[in-house]
């Protein structure tokens, strides 16, 4: 599927496996280094800056307090940034893209519980973005010659080549999707992508 992407082309498929589900997310928000204030971003709030005390142990400072992601994810779209390597799934593609783009790829975890929450309105990013439907429906209004209208289910992709406007609107209470973020202009140092295995 990777294979066939062409850089400056807007298409639409499927993969096999579900990348991510809502038990992982549970356990990377349960895990304080994943909520720090420059991974954990509620997209309401993305152009601000915050900052907490945290406790003594913390190595990671400004971590966002659990009872606020609680408020919060009940409230708009959050995302993860930093997740290529969230787990085994998610590694692997972005290796793939790694490979067929050669260019540091990353990964950014979309949620949202409520089919009303608020999330990015018509924009253009300055990546490409390969993006994968995890859990749940999402809309994808992808705004070219003509608008390209196409909803995403679990295991559905759309790849969108930096620079084209899209827009993507949740379509149940709740979904996940799997944004990778392949950098421009292309090359740079990648990831290792080996995956460390404790037998």
């Amino acid at each position: 599927m990777i294979d066939k992407l062409e850089e400056n082309k807007v298409s639409f498929g499927s993969i096999k496996e579900k990348l991510f589900t809502f038990k992982e997310l549970e356990t990377l928000l349960n895990l304080r280094p994943f909520t720090n204030n420059k991974r954990f971003i509620f997209i309401k709030s993305a152009d601000r800056t915050f900052g907490w005390h945290n406790n003594c142990w913390a190595t990671d400072k400004n971590c966002w307090p659990i009872s606020l992601i609680k408020k919060l994810t009940k409230e708009g779209t959050c995302y993860l940034t930093d997740c290529s390597r969230a787990n085994l799934k998610i590694n692997n593609v972005a290796s793939q893209l790694e490979k067929k783009f050669n260019s540091p790829v990353d990964c950014h975890i979309y949620f949202s519980l409520h089919q009303d929450s608020a999330s990015f309105k018509k924009h253009k990013d300055g990546a490409h973005n390969f993006i994968v439907s995890c859990e749940g429906e999402t809309k994808f209004e992808i705004f070219l010659d003509k608008k390209i209208t196409k909803k995403l289910k679990t295991g559905d992709y759309v790849y969108i080549p930096a620079g084209v406007y899209h827009r993507a609107v949740p379509l149940t209470d709740k979904r996940i999707s799997c944004s990778f973020a392949i950098k421009l202009p292309l090359g740079g140092t990648r990831e290792e992508r080996t995956w460390l295995k404790i037998v």
